[in-house]
């Protein structure tokens, strides 16, 4: 099974990882890497995430582990990553 990253995506993540590599170089090498882990994870089983009510059917969420971040995805034979967003964590 092959996973498509949107344009997108790939724009988000880098930009996420050039933002934090100001401040922090070490946080951006471990942001990449749990990208990474979490776009493994949803290749290997598509439907891991959470599903979404939004405008677009079909559309789900998985948490990058150890990140205020989530990855939103299709899932397909062939899952499709269309974005990553920051999110506030609630204390």
């Amino acid at each position: 099974m092959k996973l498509y990253e949107r344009t997108a995506a790939i724009d988000d993540i880098t930009r996420a990882v050039v933002w934090i590599a100001w401040d922090n170089p070490s946080a951006s090498r471990r942001l990449l890497s749990a990208v990474r882990r979490s776009w493994a994870q949803i290749q290997r089983f598509p439907l891991i995430g959470i599903k979404r009510r939004v405008a677009e059917p079909g559309l789900r969420s998985w948490r990058v582990s150890g990140f205020p971040y989530l990855v939103f995805y299709k899932p397909a034979a062939n899952p499709a990553i269309l974005h990553l967003a920051r999110f506030a964590d609630r204390a």
